[in-house]
């Protein structure tokens, strides 16, 4: 839980807290990338989600923004 905390409180997630070889795993990671975010999470807005795309290097990279009602759910959260 520690651990997790560090991490949640850094700009940078866990690649602030953690060595330089965490930062340069998530550089060399070259696939496409994309991640999904819901507007009734109570963790992770789609702030947090671009700044989690931001560690990873590649260049296409896909954000969307999805509310419960778009797959058919009340409620999705965390």
């Amino acid at each position: 839980m520690s651990q997790w905390r560090k991490w949640c409180v850094q700009t940078e997630y866990c690649v602030g807290v953690e060595s330089e070889l965490v930062r340069k795993a998530f550089t060399q990671i070259q696939v496409p990338l994309h991640s999904i975010s819901f507007t009734d999470d109570e963790m992770l807005y789609v702030t947090n989600m671009r700044d989690l795309q931001s560690l990873f290097s590649q260049q296409e990279k896909r954000l969307s923004g999805l509310t419960p009602r778009d797959i058919g759910a009340k409620h999705v959260g965390h």
